[in-house]
């Protein structure tokens, strides 16, 4: 529905307000529009059935894209609603500066799952194993080992090995199988430090399991041949396991 409270985001000029595009520009700044060369561009339907292209203004050439310029501000042109083009001000991003870790870390899931849901990218995947291995080390005061070492990502003052796994749970996928734990039978770590996330990366619980226990709880999988192992919250229950969840959460 279209009132007369809008103005263009450019030049201030007064429109009538669209509710699906609240950041449209006027005709004449769209006029104006220009590739990141400064060639001025134009932007037109492909056919009487709508569809979107855009070419370079001097020559005709096809220009990919639908991102411009309008004045040195970064805007984007599309098919509108029922045909016709559009070109609305791109919204500046936050500065991130100013979020804390844990906002951040939320934004990326929320902007992933964005991607995901729009389909332009496969899968939404994030930063959990990372963010993990610094959230435990802190919390615990441990030393992390170089990226290279195998088996174990950390040690404690006391000269324990502590392999680090967590676990983001989704609507998509909310299993709290942890990822491949190999070579059980070398002991390659002395503890595992398993910690299960909320679809925004907010600790669910978390616990210590010797890597005894972890043995004895995994199953082999032949085909990643490594073990894996269903972190459940009922674990937290097992007086050989030691919940670090609070801690995690502080």
């Amino acid at each position: 529905m279209a009132g007369i409270d809008h103005q263009c985001p450019v030049c201030g000029c007064a429109l009538p307000a669209l509710t699906r595009y609240p950041r449209y520009v006027c005709t004449s700044c769209a006029g104006r529009a220009c590739s990141a060369a400064g060639r001025r561009l134009e932007f037109f339907n492909v056919g009487l059935s709508g569809g979107f292209a855009a070419r370079h203004a001097d020559d005709g050439s096809p220009h990919a894209g639908h991102d411009c310029f309008i004045d040195g501000r970064l805007c984007r042109a599309d098919e509108a609603h029922l045909g016709g083009i559009v070109v609305e001000l791109v919204a500046p991003l936050p500065d991130w500066s100013e979020y804390s870790d844990r906002q951040l870390l939320s934004a990326h899931c929320e902007l992933l799952a964005a991607l995901k849901a729009r389909g332009v990218v496969r899968s939404a995947n994030n930063p959990v194993a990372d963010y993990t291995e610094s959230l435990v080390s802190r919390a615990l005061d441990l030393r992390l080992e170089a990226q290279s070492r195998a088996g174990y990502d950390a040690r404690d003052a006391a000269g324990l090995r502590y392999q680090i796994k967590g676990r983001r749970l989704t609507a998509h996928n909310a299993s709290p199988q942890l990822g491949a734990l190999r070579n059980l039978d070398r002991e390659p770590f002395d503890v595992l430090a398993a910690v299960v996330y909320d679809a925004g990366l907010v600790v669910r619980y978390a616990a210590l399991l010797p890597i005894a226990v972890v043995a004895g709880l995994s199953r082999y999988s032949a085909h990643s041949n490594s073990h894996v192992l269903i972190f459940r919250r009922s674990l937290l229950d097992d007086p050989r396991v030691t919940d670090i969840s609070a801690l995690l959460m502080t």
